[in-house]
């Protein structure tokens, strides 16, 4: 028979205050991660939301703000491009954690991968074609799911194991940050994606 494999003992963790003592000793490692949280949760919580205030008629052109063809129903297009997000994000997080990354430069690099993406599906989502906006949505939460994976795998693996509850609190806290401030500027970003303009299906008044 086999035997179940021994728990590692736990590592007592660190509080706050004293982690914030000890903050050379993890916080620097830190940085790459949190700016890439912060980004992709901007990213993430402003280009999903603003597509429902720009394609916000009964049908939705695919390539072309100004076309009257080539449309799908909204809710047929939404669904479609909510399965794109899903998949993006689910698979996207598995990658990391299939790698090694045996150093911390082969960790930031990843970040930058997957900031790469994020920035590719906002500026995507910035051409107001909805064929396009899938596409965008599907680059930005790729890197989504790249960044979780990532430094999940960072946090469990290079940290030392003392911080780790600190370490996972703050990155999560500023990637709230970075989110509450893309949900905020929704209505920014849908005023320069339509750039003023209002078309027969696309940044429609009535919302």
């Amino acid at each position: 028979c086999t035997r179940a494999p021994r728990p590692r003992p736990a590592v007592e963790q660190c509080g706050f205050g004293a982690a914030a003592l000890e903050c050379s000793a993890w916080l620097p490692l830190m940085l790459p991660h949190i700016a890439a949280k912060v980004l992709g949760n901007f990213v993430m919580e402003n280009a999903s939301p603003v597509s429902y205030y720009v394609y916000n008629a009964a049908e939705v052109p695919l390539w072309s703000p100004t076309a009257s063809t080539g449309l799908v129903k909204h809710d047929l297009y939404f669904a479609a491009l909510g399965l794109f997000v899903m998949i993006a994000d689910s698979v996207s997080r598995r990658i990391p954690a299939s790698l090694t990354l045996a150093t911390y430069s082969s960790n930031v690099l990843i970040l930058v991968i997957a900031l790469g993406c994020s920035v590719a599906g906002f500026v995507l989502e910035s051409l107001a074609v909805a064929a396009l906006a899938v596409a965008g949505l599907f680059a930005a939460f790729w890197g989504n799911g790249m960044v979780y994976g990532a430094s999940a795998k960072f946090f469990d693996q290079s940290l030392p194991k003392e911080y780790n509850l600190v370490a996972y609190s703050l990155w999560c806290f500023m990637g709230d940050l970075g989110a509450i401030a893309g949900g905020v500027t929704v209505d920014v970003v849908r005023n320069w994606i339509c750039g003023g303009h209002e078309y027969p299906y696309e940044c429609v008044s009535h919302n």
